[in-house]
C-alpha cells in the first residue's frame, strides 16, 4: 500500500506535464508549416470554432464579414484573432483529377483588402496578430522601417 501511495506522487507531475499545451507561434513557422499545422492538426477545430471563415480565401467576399461578424469576433486561436488567421489565408483549388486539392497562399493585396474590412467593423489586432502580420509582410518582401504592419493598417 505504501508503494502505491509513493508512486502516485511520482506520476502526478508526469500526468500534468503531458497535459500542458505548448504555445503556438505561427510567426515563427514557415508558410507550409503554418498550413500543415492549421490543416492537419486542427481540422476539427476549424469547423467548430470558425477558424475556417477567415483562413479560406474563398470566404473573403464583400458581404461575408457582415454575415459572420459574430462568429469572427469569437475567434481566439492560441492568441490569434480573425485578423491573424486572415493574414495567412490560403486559396484552395482542385487539381485536374478532382480527387485532390492544392493550396496556395492568397495574394497579399487580397488578404489586406479582407483584413481592412474586418478593421472597419471594429476588429482589434492582438499582439500575436501584429507579429504574424509583420512576418507575412517580410515573406512578401515588404520593408518596414518602424515595425508597423501594412496589413493591419498601422
Amino acid at each position: 500500500m505504501k508503494k502505491i501511495f509513493f508512486l502516485s506522487f511520482f506520476l502526478i507531475p508526469i500526468t500534468t506535464y503531458c497535459m500542458e499545451v505548448k504555445e503556438v507561434n505561427l510567426s515563427k513557422m514557415k508558410p507550409i508549416e503554418r498550413q500543415d499545422f492549421l490543416d492537419y492538426n486542427n481540422h476539427s477545430f476549424m469547423d467548430t470554432n470558425y477558424i475556417g471563415i477567415p483562413y479560406f480565401y474563398e470566404n473573403h467576399h464583400e458581404d461575408f464579414v457582415k454575415l459572420h461578424e459574430k462568429e469572427l469576433k469569437k475567434i481566439n486561436f492560441h492568441g490569434y484573432s480573425a485578423l491573424g488567421i486572415a493574414a495567412i489565408a490560403i486559396k484552395v483549388y482542385s487539381l485536374p483529377d478532382k480527387n485532390k486539392e492544392n493550396f496556395d497562399e492568397a495574394p497579399y493585396n487580397e488578404k489586406k483588402a479582407f483584413i481592412q474590412k474586418l478593421l472597419k467593423c471594429g476588429f482589434k489586432p492582438t499582439q500575436k496578430d501584429r507579429e504574424l502580420a509583420l512576418q507575412v509582410e517580410l515573406e512578401a518582401d515588404i520593408i518596414h522601417s518602424n515595425n508597423k504592419s501594412d496589413l493591419l493598417g498601422e
